[in-house]
């Protein structure tokens, strides 16, 4: 029993040492890949796509310069002509990762982190010490209902609230900033799957200074200062779809602001995560 175990052992090493000499001789064949695509109407196959390989074939990214639609390929020695000389046909499909959640309307919901920059005006940087205001969010819903080979088209509605607050010797500054936007959007897709789309959006909105006081140590405080303005934005971001469902949004804004004496700027990068209905 022993003995023709060995024998077995013996006749798996050797088996071993050959297929790598042959693998490695291979390696250095060179091999030709016919890809053929499906039309959409005939439902035939046609030669689509010449791909010439060398080494292992098993490692070969059929699908890296394709596009969406149906395919087949098979592989053969360079210079096969005869279908003897090629493999059986392998079938695939490069499918469009955006519509595998249907082809309707899209419905987005996000939330995130977004950290506002005054660009100009100077009067609240010179008031209040500061350009930026870390402890801000934002949140926002978006329709997608209309899918075109151009892109999507969609709009949008969007909230912003930074917490606006500086302390000096004997006082303090502090107050709400509130904003809401309704956008037009359009986004266009920036890679073969689908799963990661251009944002371009714009609109108009409104924005709301809330309950901004001065706070005195000896417990005195101003009368709140609330003021309610016209204001634009725009943007231009990258969504990532992460599963079929959550998507990752990497988002900058610039958002214009009129009030009585003065007008205000700020860019406003973004970060959220949301959901795609």
């Amino acid at each position: 029993m022993i003995k023709k175990t060995a024998r077995q052992l013996i006749f798996f090493i050797l088996f071993l040492f050959s297929f790598s000499a042959v693998f490695a001789k291979a390696s250095d064949e060179l091999y030709d890949v016919q890809i053929q695509k499906q039309d959409d109407n005939s439902g035939s196959f046609e030669d689509y796509y010449f791909l010439k390989t060398k080494g292992d074939v098993r490692k070969v990214d059929i699908e890296a310069e394709l596009e969406i639609g149906k395919y087949r390929y098979r592989i053969g020695r360079e210079g096969s002509e005869e279908d003897a000389d090629f493999s059986d046909w392998f079938y695939f499909e490069i499918a469009d990762e955006s519509e595998k959640s249907g082809k309707g309307p899209g419905f987005d919901i996000y939330a995130g982190y977004i950290f506002p920059v005054i660009v100009f005006d100077d009067v609240i940087p010179d008031y209040m010490g500061q350009r930026y205001w870390p402890l801000s969010a934002s949140a926002g819903l978006d329709f997608i209902p209309f899918k075109t080979r151009a892109g999507d088209f969609g709009i949008g509605l969007k909230g912003l609230y930074s917490r606006m607050e500086k302390s000096f010797s004997n006082y303090t500054i502090s107050g709400n900033l509130l904003s809401i936007y309704f956008d037009l959007i359009y986004q266009i897709k920036l890679n073969r799957s689908g799963r990661c789309f251009l944002d371009i959006h714009g609109g108009a909105g409104l924005l709301y200074f809330l309950n901004f006081t001065i706070d005195y140590d000896n417990s005195v405080s101003t009368k709140s200062l609330n003021s309610l303005n016209m204001s634009f934005d725009a943007g231009l971001g990258i969504n990532v779809l992460i599963t079929k469902h959550l998507f990752a949004r990497l988002n900058t804004n610039f958002t214009y602001s009129l009030m009585q004496d003065m007008t205000l700027g700020m860019v406003i990068p973004e970060l959220s995560i949301g959901i795609r209905f």
